[in-house]
This record gives structure tokens, C-alpha cells and sequence, in this order.
């Protein structure tokens, strides 16, 4: 995200102070934050400038923009289920005649759902079943080497 976006949230009256993790630099961002909230104006300060930097992280951004996409995919499915599932709402009786018919049904829809993911993929670039298991099966963190260069 970076301090960019943090600028536009002071014009909005949104005050904030971007804050390291040390004692020393939590304190200073706390001191900041109070001389910054008696003048009485929105603000937004970094104190933590060695690593959050003005165009923000690129990793970071992606991460955002999956997260983003996935959300604005799930909150329309049930939607597209509801539209999906609305001819069957008309049909009074299902019957199947013959062996296996219901495990060919569940085979069907999911041939189908498979087929709007993989046309859902084709047409906006969105891999839904990738972004799942990126979620529910996270990598390991790599490691972030920060060094106390200022003190």
C-alpha cells in the first residue's frame, strides 16, 4: 500500500502514525502521534521510513489485489448459485431412472462448476480454485531481516 494511500486518508481527516517495532521506534511514533494530535489537524507520519516506503511493497500489493479479487469473487457467488439454482426452484420432481443416474447427476454439476471456473479464469484472469489454496494452504513465511540502521 505504502504512505502514498496514508496521505490521501489525512486530506480525508483520517490521522495516522506508521510505527517499527522496537521500543525506541514505538515510543517515537507515540510521541509523534501526540504532538501531531494537540496541534488538532489530521496527520499522517512515518516514522518507520527504512521500510515503508512511499510506493509500498509489491509483494504486499499483490497480496491486496488477490485478497480483493477473491472477496469481490466471493461475495457474488451466491448470487450466481441463486441464478443458477433458479430453474430447478420451478421443478416440482426429479426422477432418475437406472444405475448410478445420481452419481452421474453430482459428476454433471461438478463438470459445470468446473467449467464457469475455468471460463471465469479464461475470460478475467481470476484462478479461483489457486487463490483458495493459496489461502488455505499458505507457504512458509519467508524470513525479513530488519537491521536497527538508525540507532
Amino acid at each position: 500500500m505504502g504512505t502514498a494511500l496514508c496521505k490521501h486518508l489525512a486530506e480525508d481527516g483520517i490521522s495516522g502514525v506508521v510505527a517499527g517495532f522496537t521500543a525506541k521506534e514505538l515510543l517515537t511514533a507515540l510521541a509523534v502521534a501526540l504532538v501531531q494530535f494537540q496541534k488538532g489537524k489530521p496527520f499522517f507520519v512515518n516514522c518507520y521510513p527504512r521500510v515503508v516506503k512511499e510506493e509500498g511493497s509489491p509483494e504486499a500489493q499483490k497480496l491486496m489485489g488477490e485478497a480483493s479479487v477473491l472477496e469481490m469473487v466471493l461475495k457474488a457467488l451466491p448470487e450466481v448459485v441463486k441464478n443458477a439454482a433458479e430453474p430447478l426452484a420451478q421443478t416440482d420432481k426429479i426422477v432418475m431412472y437406472g444405475d448410478g443416474n445420481a452419481t452421474r447427476m453430482v459428476r454433471d454439476v461438478m463438470g459445470s462448476a468446473n467449467q464457469i471456473m475455468e471460463a471465469l479464469k479464461e475470460g478475467s484472469g481470476i484462478d479461483i480454485p489457486k487463490l483458495l489454496a493459496d489461502i488455505t494452504q499458505p507457504k512458509a513465511a519467508e524470513p525479513t531481516v530488519i537491521t536497527n540502521e538508525e540507532e
